[in-house]
């Protein structure tokens, strides 16, 4: 039979055959410093991304806080973002861009009763050729909202760079962000694990970029 690592009680035989190193009473205390510690990073991500939602402007926004080598790590990763730029927020996410499928005739008008007969109408339309389009993945990895850009640190796939200057409008989802910029067709990040908290903060610093 086993001792517990900590406390040094011996463990039954079952539990040393299952490969436990820790009593129960062990156990349960260190399950209960990794919750109150997760719980402690939770609060302090809710504190972090409230202030950055009440920041009134850019200059207000408050940097995300990352050691060197995480920072160079997500740099690497996207291939575009520069040493001085500020990162206010990150989370993970797959991309997804346009793809033009087909166009469709719409028609556009009024529908008037045809005089004299009797379940006939007549219609006065003009039609217009509506485009449709899908969206393919391009690529996923951890979205990263800075000073200059959004950028996409693509860990598969491509990255992806759209500075503010160039977004014309955006609409923001419960789980996405979709994006509009240049004469390109619109890129759709689909998040991943991203709280409302989260999502409302990425809106807010997009609008407080592309006023």
């Amino acid at each position: 039979m086993g001792t517990c690592k900590i406390c040094g009680k011996n463990l039954g035989f079952f539990q040393s055959l299952s490969g436990n190193t820790l009593c129960p009473e062990c156990k349960k205390a260190e399950q209960e410093k990794i919750d109150l510690a997760k719980n402690a990073a939770i609060q302090q991500l809710h504190n972090f991304l409230t202030k950055n939602l009440n920041a009134k402007t850019d200059q207000e926004l408050i940097e995300w806080g990352m050691s060197d080598a995480t920072k160079k790590t997500i740099e690497s990763s996207a291939h575009s973002i520069k040493s001085d730029e500020k990162i206010f927020i990150l989370c993970t996410a797959t991309a997804k861009e346009s793809k033009y499928i087909k166009s469709v005739r719409q028609n556009i008008g009024t529908s008037l009763p045809f005089f004299g007969l009797k379940g006939w109408r007549m219609y006065s339309s003009a039609g217009q050729s509506v485009p449709i389009y899908d969206y393919r993945v391009v690529g996923s990895g951890i979205i990263a909202l800075t000073d200059k850009n959004i950028h996409l640190c693509a860990l598969s796939g491509k990255p992806i760079k759209i500075p503010y200057n160039k977004i014309e409008g955006f609409h923001l989802y419960k789980d996405g962000l979709e994006v509009y910029h240049g004469t390109q067709k619109p890129t759709l990040f689909i998040f991943s694990e991203v709280d409302s908290l989260q999502s409302d903060v990425i809106g807010h610093i997009i609008d407080l970029y592309t006023r």
